[in-house]
């Protein structure tokens, strides 16, 4: 029961942040105007003062709203009948009801098992999903002897579906996960906007929490990460992730994530510490003569059929061998990198590499450095 509960309050925090599929309607100004109209039918309904109880939950609390009680059996068995989210965590929720008893409001605490820096770049993400009202960064409730808490990422939202309601949502990124205090109310424009608010208000972090920040490298790891069977040294910050995690961008529904990179069989997922600079991964790739004989050819080709344009080819010196390295850029200013070398007699190995226009002055120093330190992996077995 408790696990099925944790997968059902989960998806409260899906559909508001836009994961519940959907086919893009044709005329999304006009289908918006609608949904605007449809908010402005329900009428007002602000939140009470936030003198209820405080829950605490890992590293964040809650000081709850007057009146909030615990979530009812309707509200369980319409996120139930969704999706199963096994990379989320339920951490608590509840209900604001009406005279008659109906549920006007329901807040729900979710944990994600990522890392993300919420910031600017976590609110232009948000900020590409369908149905989104208005994203802003902004600060959490205050913690034990501060004026403001940290830095949070607020979005509001239209309904996902005929039976949801207008939503706020509010992302605070620390070190143990990605909190999302998700609320949707049964109200007009200004009412959401008061729940927001208060929304923002409610989540206060604790002095342990340890927000998510991204830093400049300032040179290599000290220690090598493994590679398939080879080996090399990541610049600081950048580590594996495994090949399930999910990114920001397929929790929000963002199909134009500049750091999501997919290959069928990846041999390994890297992603910045923040989530928000670097994304890439490694894989296999067979040499196909004349078309692609080196890895040199392979890694431009590979470059040009993803769209990758301006692109230079460079071979860096390794420990044994030299690595084909060719970079340009997409339309959009992500810089991307490919890196190539024969593993095995006619198979390749290659590196691809994604980052975000803003971070890529702060990596460039670095690439030539950490292909240089490319080198078999002793410890790995043999193919």
């Amino acid at each position: 029961m408790n696990a099925v509960k944790s997968a059902s309050f989960a998806t409260i925090a899906l559909i508001a942040l836009g994961c519940a599929a959907a086919p893009k309607p044709a005329t999304p100004s006009k289908t918006l105007v609608r949904s605007i109209a449809a908010i402005e039918a329900r009428g007002t309904f602000l939140p009470p003062p936030l003198d209820g109880p405080r829950l605490l939950a890992k590293n964040v609390e809650l000081q709850l709203p007057r009146g909030c009680a615990p979530l009812d059996i309707p509200s369980f068995v319409r996120v139930a009948e969704l999706v199963d989210d096994e990379e989320s965590e339920f951490l608590g929720g509840c209900n604001i009801t009406d005279d008659a008893g109906a549920a006007r409001a329901t807040i729900v605490l979710i944990r994600h098992r990522m890392t993300l820096e919420t910031g600017d770049d976590a609110a232009a993400s948000l900020k590409r999903t369908p149905g989104t009202l208005s994203v802003r960064t902004t600060t959490a409730g205050p913690t034990a002897g501060n004026a403001l808490g940290p830095e949070v990422v607020l979005s509001e939202n239209v309904p996902t579906g005929p039976k949801s309601r207008p939503s706020a949502s509010v992302y605070f990124g620390a070190q143990d996960g990605l909190y999302v205090l998700y609320t949707e109310v049964d109200g007009d424009l200004r009412s959401l906007d008061a729940w927001a608010e208060a929304a923002t208000s409610t989540l206060r972090p604790t002095p342990s929490a340890r927000p998510i920040r991204w830093r400049a490298p300032t040179g290599l790891a000290p220690s090598a990460t493994a590679i398939g069977k080879h080996k090399l040294k990541l610049p600081e910050g950048v580590q594996l992730v495994p090949p399930s995690r999910r990114t920001f961008g397929m929790l929000v529904g963002d199909a134009t994530d500049p750091l999501d990179v997919r290959e069928s069989e990846p041999i390994a997922r890297l992603r910045d510490d923040a989530g928000v600079a670097l994304g890439g991964m490694a894989y296999r790739a067979k040499l196909l003569a004349p078309i692609a004989a080196t890895p040199a050819h392979l890694a431009k080709i590979t470059a040009d059929v993803r769209g990758v344009t301006g692109t230079e080819t460079k071979l860096v010196a390794a420990k044994l061998f030299d690595v084909a390295r060719v970079d340009g850029t997409r339309p959009d200013g992500t810089h991307e990198v490919f890196a190539a070398f024969e593993s095995t007699p006619g198979e390749v190995t290659v590196l691809r590499l994604a980052f975000t226009k803003a971070k890529w002055p702060a990596y460039a120093p670095f690439i030539d450095a950490m292909l240089a330190t490319l080198e078999p992996d002793v410890a790995a077995e043999p193919y």
